[in-house]
């Protein structure tokens, strides 16, 4: 488990754990695939006193990591396991540590419950989460977090480590780094999963399009059921943000889009006609 370009929040975490000066519940927000997540769980298992890079091979004792679904969403049942595993009494560290990755997932009811626990937490309990953007959870929520940005990765950066780490070609690992805005997760994906690059190629082709041709392929997306709305906005958001000549006023309704696509059931079809 690689931290790339992030030294520098990662030896504040370690100094907030050594200074004994953590917070009950700590924020890591930033843009999709930056890091967010690694340095969430190498941070679980460096609080353990283990070495970052152990943490799929050997389980940690008090930890516990949740994710969205596969439906995409965090529910009532993901807080009420949080609720259960933090009650109990760390046995290999001195806390028990929660990790919520895309926190900004959780639906407004499992946002309420949460609210609950991170206003009165156990003594012993540490939760992190990680989010795209502070303003995609319920204000109330957020104020009971401390923050910290996690900034984008320079584009030599995530080609040296494409290249060093993974073996891709110095050529295709600067044009991933350079279509990622900053992502390390992204660029890996753009060059490892089939899936996403075909996302992408339609999303480009989506921008291209005219209103009637754009009707015309949202209809046809929508019919396929693994349809993932949020995943479509993602790479239209890096495909507009790389254009040539930035269009301001659609990339700003894509990340608005992709904002409310995280926080409320949206009509896809409505929303995408809209843009």
């Amino acid at each position: 488990m690689s931290i790339i370009g992030h030294e520098r929040t990662w030896k504040l975490l370690c100094a907030l754990h050594e200074r004994e000066a953590l917070p009950h519940a700590l924020m890591l927000w930033g843009a999709e695939g930056v890091g967010k997540r690694t340095l969430a769980h190498a941070f679980a298992a460096h609080i353990e006193g283990r070495e970052a890079n152990v943490v799929s091979r050997q389980p940690l004792l008090d930890a516990l990591f949740l994710a969205p679904d596969e439906k995409g969403t965090l529910g009532i049942d993901a807080v009420r396991e949080l609720k259960e595993f933090l009650s109990r009494t760390p046995v290999a560290s001195p806390c028990r540590t929660a990790i919520i990755t895309d926190a900004d997932r959780a639906t407004p009811e499992a946002q309420n419950a949460f609210l609950k626990i991170a206003e009165d937490p156990p003594a012993h309990a540490f939760i992190m989460i990680t989010v795209r953007h502070p303003d995609a959870l319920l204000g109330t929520l957020v104020s009971r977090f401390q923050k910290i940005h996690v900034p984008s990765v320079s584009n030599e950066v995530i080609a040296s480590w494409l290249e060093d780490a993974h073996g891709f070609l110095h050529e295709r690992a600067v044009r991933a780094a350079a279509y990622s805005c900053g992502a390390p997760g992204i660029a890996l994906e753009v060059l490892q999963e089939g899936t996403y690059r075909e996302t992408y190629r339609v999303a480009k082709n989506f921008l291209s399009l005219g209103d009637a041709e754009r009707r015309a392929l949202i209809k046809t997306l929508l019919e396929d059921e693994q349809f993932d709305l949020q995943e479509f906005l993602d790479a239209a958001i890096l495909t507009a943000y790389r254009a040539p000549q930035k269009n301001t006023a659609l990339l700003a309704r894509l990340i608005a889009l992709r904002t409310d696509a995280a926080l409320w059931n949206v009509n896809p079809r409505l929303q995408l006609e809209a843009l």
